[in-house]
């Protein structure tokens, strides 16, 4: 039980330390710290974990405050890349809209239509995608009309997805 209050309070204080720095980069650890509430040691140890997987960029300032030179941090945005997939009829067919964006939602490529009517068609564009990408991509995300249950699509204007576990199959 303490180990998940724990967890939940480290969660919680990694999000307010991305949603300051969402707003107000760049800041300095000890700007953070005085937004947020936290302690500087704190802030640091939230820093170095989101330096280790590349969410923040540090710039070192020419500014010196007493020893070391200070550094200050923003969230790098095009570190990682997102497939962004939205299903929707267009012209009576079903049309996967494919768009590569930033961590901040910008798109990074154009928009590419493809017509997909069953779950193969949707996994081949989405490999296609995969090879065709330069950047490493983070995760895909995929917009449907329809309604979900325990994970399976028992409601979607592509019939063909009825009863299929989206995520799972795309994992595959």
């Amino acid at each position: 039980m303490a180990r998940t209050t724990v967890s939940r309070l480290r969660f919680q204080n990694i999000n307010s330390v991305i949603a300051i720095l969402n707003k107000q980069a760049p800041l300095k650890a000890s700007k953070i710290a005085e937004i947020s509430g936290l302690s500087v040691v704190s802030v640091n140890k939230i820093l170095n974990d989101l330096s280790a997987v590349n969410m923040i960029s540090i710039n070192s300032d020419t500014e010196r405050t007493g020893g070391r030179f200070a550094k200050s941090f923003s969230l790098d945005y095009d570190a990682h890349q997102i497939l962004v997939i939205q299903i929707a009829e267009q012209h009576k067919s079903m049309t996967a809209t494919t768009t590569i964006t930033n961590l901040k939602g910008d798109a990074v490529t154009k928009p590419i239509d493809k017509t997909v009517v069953t779950l193969s068609d949707l996994t081949n564009l989405i490999l296609k995608v995969l090879s065709d990408s330069k950047v490493k991509l983070r995760g895909i995300v995929i917009g449907i009309p329809g309604a979900i249950s325990n994970d399976i699509i028992t409601n979607a204007d592509m019939t063909s997805l009825i009863g299929i576990n989206l995520k799972e199959s795309v994992e595959k």
